[in-house]
Parts: C-alpha cells; structure tokens; sequence
C-alpha cells in the first residue's frame, strides 16, 4: 500500500514530527515502531482480522492498530466504544474476527483473543518489520442495517490507499512528504 510507505518515509526522513495529536503526542518514529511491533506480533500469532474498539482515552493505539493490521496483511474492524455488548459479540462471531484489541476487557465470552492497550506497549521491538502484501479487505465497518442487524461493508486496500492518497493531495497538495 502506498500509504504504508509514505508513512514509512516520514518516520525516516523525520522521525520526531507529530503523527498523532489528541490526548497523547505521537511521533512518526514511535508511531512506525509501535506499529511493527504489532503487525510482527498479528504474523506470529497468524491473526488475519481485527476488531479494535476506540476508546478516547487511548486512541492513538486506534491508529497504531490499523497500520499495523495493514501492514501484516490482516483486516480491520473498527468499533466503537459505546457498541452494545451483543452488537459486538454479533461483529466479532460475524467477520470471525481472531483478535479484540481494546483498552478495557469487555464483559462476557469471546471466541478470539483479547489484547489490551497496555499489552500492545510492552510488545517485543522489531526491527526492520517488511510490510506483507496482501489482497485482503483493509477493513470492514459495520452499518446499523436496516433490519436491525448490523451490515458489514468490505473496503479494499487499493480502494483505502486510493482515498487516502487523494486526501493529502487535495487537502495538503501532496507536501506531506
């Protein structure tokens, strides 16, 4: 993914830019390394998808979780906090999702593993992590459906990277790099 790249070539060429500014700061260098740490792990343990559950208190390991999902060739599904405890059950059953990276354990069974926040931080560091190509969804994100039942759309890694790329040449006339 193109994206993937670039985000890369920034944590290079300027390590120490701000990446992620919200309730922590982030730089590009810890923000890549923290990512590779994850994606090594998601190979390792062969997990294919991802439900990560947002929470405002550590959202930059939102983003960490996404690029290190894109980066080992597995699948997203992005949650929200709020979501119903059955809703979730329903999406992580749904999309046989084999890992829930989430700040807090929810209440109840799930059948995939649960990382916390914290787990994600104390993961070994790699070096050098070679991004995997793949041909699988970038991710799936859930509607409220209108039979009740929550509908996942598929998107794909050329359609994200397609997006994202337009984004920062039409917002930031391609000088993020």
């Amino acid at each position: 993914m193109k994206i993937l790249y670039k985000i890369y070539k920034i944590s290079q060429i300027n390590p120490k830019h701000t990446a992620i500014s919200s309730n922590k700061k982030i730089s590009y260098g810890v923000l890549w390394q923290l990512a590779s740490n994850l994606a090594f792990f998601l190979n390792k343990k062969k997990i294919k998808k991802i439900c990560i559950l947002q929470n405002e208190n550590d959202d930059f390991i939102c983003y960490v979780s996404m690029i290190a999902s894109l980066m080992s060739g597995a699948t997203y599904i992005p949650i929200n906090s709020s979501t119903p405890l059955n809703r979730l059950k329903f999406i992580i059953e749904s999309t046989k999702a084999n890992l829930l990276i989430s700040n807090k354990k929810p209440i109840g069974n799930f059948e995939c593993k649960i990382l916390s926040t914290k787990d994600v931080l104390k993961l070994k560091t790699i070096k050098n992590f070679k991004i995997k190509k793949s041909k699988k969804d970038a991710y799936i994100i859930f509607t409220s459906g209108s039979t009740g039942k929550p509908k996942g759309v598929r998107i794909s890694r050329e359609s994200m990277d397609h997006y994202i790329l337009w984004i920062i040449k039409s917002v930031f006339n391609d000088k993020v790099i």
